[in-house]
């Protein structure tokens, strides 16, 4: 345990992160490389009506643009794969690759738009058009958490994931620390 708890460890990248020296995803090019660009919610909760991706695909220079509906034959699950599964956990809980038919945060990604390089793709990007049917939303975690508290996703009965008694220690008159909660976890993805 003494080799690295408690001890300074030496840093390797700090040197090339210190003198400008540093290397980023974004700074490797390779020939025919193309980029790309997510178009993304600006709502934090709102059902997804229509996308129409036609005047970003006649942009120079685009490639494509695919919402979930062009990736879903190609996808063999449309959410992401939740990597730590556990059978109390809901089902379909980790968001979509791409938001299906409704967003359920700002930023959610609703198309991807892939360019010959990344000015054209944010251009294209601001070109979609999503037609958003806003619902209603809750920011603050506890008030989420309230009963009739609008959703934060529709195919849900409530806010609430998962809840579970922890709780450390005895009921022993000699016990050194007794202590006990209820955390509560509220859907966010």
């Amino acid at each position: 345990m003494g080799r690295y708890i408690g001890k300074p460890l030496k840093r390797i990248e700090d040197p090339a992160l210190l003198t400008g020296r540093g290397r980023f995803v974004d700074d490797m090019h390779f020939p025919d490389m193309l980029e790309a660009a997510f178009v993304r919610s600006p709502h934090g909760h709102a059902s997804i009506r229509g996308v129409d991706t036609r005047e970003a695909r006649m942009l120079p220079g685009v490639q494509a643009v695919f919402t979930l509906a062009d990736l879903a034959p190609l996808l063999s699950q449309e959410r992401l794969p939740l990597q730590f599964r556990d059978s109390q956990l809901p089902p379909d809980i980790t968001p979509f690759v791409l938001a299906r038919d409704e967003v359920s945060f700002v930023g959610e990604a609703v198309a991807v738009v892939i360019a010959d390089n990344r000015y054209i793709a944010e251009d294209a990007a601001g070109l979609v058009a999503v037609d958003y049917e806003l619902m209603p939303t809750v920011s603050d975690c506890r008030e989420a958490l309230a009963p009739g508290s609008p959703c934060a996703h529709r195919g849900r009965a409530s806010n609430l994931m998962l809840e579970f008694q922890q709780a450390y220690g005895g009921p022993w008159p000699d016990s050194l620390h007794v202590t006990s909660s209820r955390p509560r976890q509220a859907i966010s993805l």
